[in-house]
């Protein structure tokens, strides 16, 4: 019985920490957390490049993923140079698309950095059921 209670504790640790306090600690932004007192378009900028731990907030530079299923031993099955090469065009992204972004290079600067909707060239919301019309179809 004491053997039962042991793999009872051990199990419900093991399910309990990753499906529902780690969701909890999904991300640590310690430059978000740093320019709480900054003026609000100080704030932005941060919020843009530093990011959060919300989806679309940021682009996440130097921020600590703290997701349980991120954590895996599959990065020791790629070979370095292709890990290299990776890292290589992640920092050439996390270097160019701030600089267009704020450069406002292609009007960028009408739209959010990070966005899941779609946009007329103005930067206000593109409805997509209006291009859905009976003359369309």
């Amino acid at each position: 019985m004491k053997l039962f209670w042991t793999a009872f504790a051990g199990m419900f640790l093991w399910q309990i920490i990753p499906s529902y306090i780690s969701p909890l600690l999904g991300g640590l932004s310690i430059f978000c957390l740093a320019s709480q007192h900054l003026p609000p378009h100080m704030q932005d900028i941060f919020t843009n490049l530093f990011g959060g731990v919300v989806i679309n907030e940021g682009l996440g530079l130097l921020s600590i993923c703290l997701d349980w299923s991120l954590i895996s031993l599959y990065y020791m099955t790629i070979p370095l140079i292709s890990q290299a090469n990776s890292w290589v065009g992640f920092g050439v992204c996390y270097i160019l698309l701030p600089v267009i972004y704020y450069a406002n290079i292609w009007n960028s600067k009408n739209f959010p950095m990070l966005s899941t909707l779609m946009f007329h060239s103005n930067g206000s919301i593109f409805n997509p059921s209006s291009s859905a019309t009976t003359s369309a179809r």
